[in-house]
Protein backbone atom coordinates (compact mmCIF):
# COMPACT_ATOMS: atom_id res chain seq x y z
CA UNK A 1 0.00 0.00 0.00
CA UNK A 2 1.47 3.42 -0.75
CA UNK A 3 1.39 5.81 2.23
CA UNK A 4 1.50 9.84 2.50
CA UNK A 5 5.69 9.67 2.39
CA UNK A 6 5.35 8.24 -1.25
CA UNK A 7 3.50 11.04 -2.14
CA UNK A 8 5.75 13.35 -1.02
CA UNK A 9 8.44 11.95 -2.62
CA UNK A 10 7.37 11.96 -6.07
CA UNK A 11 6.56 15.87 -4.88
CA UNK A 12 9.66 16.08 -4.47
CA UNK A 13 10.85 14.66 -7.80
CA UNK A 14 8.30 16.80 -9.40
CA UNK A 15 10.22 19.63 -8.20
CA UNK A 16 13.02 19.09 -9.90
CA UNK A 17 12.01 18.53 -13.30
CA UNK A 18 8.05 19.14 -13.86
CA UNK A 19 8.05 15.97 -15.50
CA UNK A 20 5.55 13.81 -14.57
CA UNK A 21 6.52 10.21 -16.54
CA UNK A 22 10.50 10.63 -15.38
CA UNK A 23 9.11 11.21 -11.54
CA UNK A 24 6.54 8.19 -11.81
CA UNK A 25 9.51 6.10 -13.23
CA UNK A 26 12.29 6.81 -10.33
CA UNK A 27 9.35 5.81 -7.60
CA UNK A 28 7.99 3.00 -9.75
CA UNK A 29 4.75 4.28 -9.88
CA UNK A 30 2.33 4.55 -13.03
CA UNK A 31 1.62 7.64 -14.48
CA UNK A 32 -2.03 6.99 -14.41
CA UNK A 33 -1.87 6.18 -10.32
CA UNK A 34 -0.66 9.63 -10.30
CA UNK A 35 -3.11 11.45 -12.21
CA UNK A 36 -5.87 9.12 -9.77
CA UNK A 37 -4.46 10.66 -6.52
CA UNK A 38 -4.82 14.00 -8.25
CA UNK A 39 -8.10 13.45 -8.77
CA UNK A 40 -9.34 11.80 -5.53
CA UNK A 41 -7.11 14.41 -3.24
CA UNK A 42 -7.75 17.58 -3.93
CA UNK A 43 -5.04 18.51 -1.79
CA UNK A 44 -2.17 16.50 -2.91
CA UNK A 45 -3.80 17.77 -6.46
CA UNK A 46 -3.07 21.24 -5.83
CA UNK A 47 0.22 20.65 -4.13
CA UNK A 48 1.32 19.05 -7.01
CA UNK A 49 0.17 21.37 -9.94
CA UNK A 50 2.35 23.82 -7.78
CA UNK A 51 5.38 21.25 -7.59
CA UNK A 52 4.80 20.65 -11.45
CA UNK A 53 5.18 24.42 -11.99
CA UNK A 54 8.18 24.76 -9.96
CA UNK A 55 10.02 21.64 -12.17
CA UNK A 56 9.51 23.80 -14.99
CA UNK A 57 10.59 26.47 -14.35
CA UNK A 58 13.57 25.11 -12.66
CA UNK A 59 14.16 23.13 -15.98
CA UNK A 60 13.56 26.47 -18.07
CA UNK A 61 16.76 27.71 -15.32
CA UNK A 62 18.61 24.94 -16.12
CA UNK A 63 18.43 25.44 -19.99
CA UNK A 64 19.20 29.46 -19.67
CA UNK A 65 22.66 28.26 -17.89
CA UNK A 66 23.66 25.73 -20.51
CA UNK A 67 22.47 28.18 -23.47
CA UNK A 68 24.82 30.66 -21.91
CA UNK A 69 28.11 27.93 -21.48
CA UNK A 70 27.23 27.51 -25.31
CA UNK A 71 27.42 31.26 -26.03
CA UNK A 72 30.56 31.21 -24.19
CA UNK A 73 31.96 28.09 -25.58
CA UNK A 74 31.25 30.74 -29.22
CA UNK A 75 28.39 28.10 -30.53
CA UNK A 76 27.09 29.65 -33.74
CA UNK A 77 23.32 28.76 -32.75
CA UNK A 78 23.52 29.40 -29.12
CA UNK A 79 24.61 33.08 -30.43
CA UNK A 80 22.05 33.42 -33.40
CA UNK A 81 18.98 32.20 -30.69
CA UNK A 82 20.29 34.57 -27.72
CA UNK A 83 20.65 37.77 -30.21
CA UNK A 84 17.60 36.56 -32.31
CA UNK A 85 15.55 36.37 -28.67
CA UNK A 86 16.98 39.50 -26.93
CA UNK A 87 18.36 41.59 -28.96
CA UNK A 88 16.11 44.72 -30.49
CA UNK A 89 18.79 44.89 -33.38
CA UNK A 90 18.69 41.07 -34.28
CA UNK A 91 15.21 40.50 -33.18
CA UNK A 92 12.67 39.38 -35.94
CA UNK A 93 9.40 41.36 -36.54
CA UNK A 94 6.60 39.47 -36.85
CA UNK A 95 5.33 40.75 -40.03
CA UNK A 96 2.53 38.37 -41.21
CA UNK A 97 -0.35 36.20 -39.50
CA UNK A 98 0.09 33.89 -42.56
CA UNK A 99 -1.38 30.44 -41.05
CA UNK A 100 -0.60 27.69 -43.02
CA UNK A 101 -3.31 25.06 -43.15
CA UNK A 102 -3.96 21.79 -46.10
CA UNK A 103 -7.36 22.71 -46.93
CA UNK A 104 -8.62 26.34 -48.07
CA UNK A 105 -12.10 24.95 -46.05
CA UNK A 106 -11.05 26.83 -42.34
CA UNK A 107 -13.08 28.37 -39.31
CA UNK A 108 -9.91 31.41 -39.82
CA UNK A 109 -12.09 33.71 -42.28
CA UNK A 110 -10.65 36.74 -40.84
CA UNK A 111 -7.22 35.46 -41.48
CA UNK A 112 -5.20 35.12 -44.89
CA UNK A 113 -4.70 31.79 -45.46
CA UNK A 114 -2.16 30.03 -47.59
CA UNK A 115 -1.97 26.05 -48.51
CA UNK A 116 0.90 24.25 -48.82
CA UNK A 117 0.74 24.35 -52.65
CA UNK A 118 0.10 27.96 -52.64
CA UNK A 119 3.60 28.42 -51.05
CA UNK A 120 5.26 25.61 -53.64
CA UNK A 121 3.62 27.59 -56.20
CA UNK A 122 5.27 30.61 -54.62
CA UNK A 123 8.44 29.39 -54.63
CA UNK A 124 8.24 27.51 -58.19
CA UNK A 125 7.51 31.07 -59.88
CA UNK A 126 10.32 32.60 -57.80
CA UNK A 127 12.72 29.91 -59.49
CA UNK A 128 11.30 31.18 -62.64
CA UNK A 129 11.90 34.57 -62.34
CA UNK A 130 15.39 34.45 -60.90
CA UNK A 131 16.21 31.48 -64.10
CA UNK A 132 15.04 34.70 -66.57
CA UNK A 133 16.85 36.66 -64.89
CA UNK A 134 20.04 34.36 -65.38
CA UNK A 135 19.29 33.69 -68.94
CA UNK A 136 19.39 37.41 -69.67
CA UNK A 137 22.27 38.01 -67.56
CA UNK A 138 24.65 35.19 -69.30
CA UNK A 139 23.28 35.50 -72.43
CA UNK A 140 23.67 39.33 -72.99
CA UNK A 141 26.29 41.30 -74.89
CA UNK A 142 26.92 37.98 -76.94
CA UNK A 143 27.61 35.54 -73.83
CA UNK A 144 27.12 32.03 -74.49
CA UNK A 145 25.97 29.55 -72.01
CA UNK A 146 28.36 26.67 -71.50
CA UNK A 147 27.58 22.63 -71.18
CA UNK A 148 27.94 21.14 -67.63
CA UNK A 149 31.10 19.28 -66.49
CA UNK A 150 29.64 15.65 -68.36
CA UNK A 151 29.41 17.44 -71.65
CA UNK A 152 24.92 17.63 -70.95
CA UNK A 153 23.34 21.23 -72.00
CA UNK A 154 22.91 23.50 -69.04
CA UNK A 155 19.08 23.66 -69.17
CA UNK A 156 16.52 26.64 -68.42
CA UNK A 157 15.59 25.40 -64.91
CA UNK A 158 19.00 24.37 -64.05
CA UNK A 159 20.83 27.88 -64.41
CA UNK A 160 19.98 28.38 -60.70
CA UNK A 161 21.85 25.50 -59.80
CA UNK A 162 24.87 26.33 -61.81
CA UNK A 163 25.08 29.71 -61.88
CA UNK A 164 28.38 30.48 -60.21
CA UNK A 165 29.42 27.65 -62.52
CA UNK A 166 28.63 29.49 -65.63
CA UNK A 167 30.10 32.41 -64.19
CA UNK A 168 33.36 30.89 -63.51
CA UNK A 169 33.26 29.76 -67.06
CA UNK A 170 32.23 32.84 -68.41
CA UNK A 171 35.26 35.14 -66.42
CA UNK A 172 37.75 32.88 -67.96
CA UNK A 173 36.62 33.07 -71.79
CA UNK A 174 37.20 36.81 -71.09
CA UNK A 175 40.62 36.45 -69.27
CA UNK A 176 41.19 34.16 -71.86
CA UNK A 177 39.78 36.69 -75.23
CA UNK A 178 41.58 39.27 -73.30
CA UNK A 179 45.09 37.31 -73.54
CA UNK A 180 44.61 36.32 -77.19
CA UNK A 181 44.14 39.88 -78.28
CA UNK A 182 47.37 41.19 -76.27
CA UNK A 183 49.18 38.11 -78.16
CA UNK A 184 48.18 39.36 -81.36
CA UNK A 185 48.91 42.55 -80.72
CA UNK A 186 52.73 41.56 -79.84
CA UNK A 187 52.47 39.56 -83.29
CA UNK A 188 51.27 42.67 -85.44
CA UNK A 189 53.92 44.67 -83.71
CA UNK A 190 56.90 42.20 -84.27
CA UNK A 191 57.42 42.37 -88.22
CA UNK A 192 57.11 46.08 -87.89
CA UNK A 193 59.86 46.40 -85.18
CA UNK A 194 62.27 43.75 -87.66
CA UNK A 195 61.39 45.42 -90.61
CA UNK A 196 63.11 48.57 -89.26
CA UNK A 197 66.06 46.93 -87.74
CA UNK A 198 66.59 45.72 -91.66
CA UNK A 199 66.20 49.08 -92.70
CA UNK A 200 69.05 50.11 -90.72
CA UNK A 201 71.44 48.75 -92.55
CA UNK A 202 70.57 49.80 -96.05
CA UNK A 203 70.58 53.27 -94.67
CA UNK A 204 73.97 52.72 -93.21
CA UNK A 205 74.85 51.45 -96.77
CA UNK A 206 73.48 54.51 -98.64
CA UNK A 207 75.48 56.76 -96.56
CA UNK A 208 78.44 55.34 -96.69
CA UNK A 209 78.22 54.75 -100.07
CA UNK A 210 77.39 58.58 -100.88
CA UNK A 211 80.78 59.76 -98.23
CA UNK A 212 82.63 57.98 -101.01
CA UNK A 213 81.17 59.63 -104.14
CA UNK A 214 81.96 62.67 -101.57
CA UNK A 215 85.61 62.02 -100.94
CA UNK A 216 86.16 60.70 -104.90
CA UNK A 217 85.27 64.36 -106.25
CA UNK A 218 87.52 65.91 -103.90
CA UNK A 219 90.07 64.17 -105.28
CA UNK A 220 89.59 64.65 -108.61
Amino acid sequence: MIDDTTKQKLLKELEKSGNVWSSCLKLNIHRSTYYRWKKTDKKFGRTANTMERHGRENMCDIAKHALMLNVKDKKMDAIKYVLGHYDPLFKRNQTSNVVIVHKKESPMLNMPIKTLEDLFDDDAERAHQKSLELQKKFTGSGKIIPNKPDGNPIEFHELIKYEAYIEDWQRCQKQNKSTDTADSMSETDKPTIAHQENQMPSDNLNSNSASQDTRQDNNT
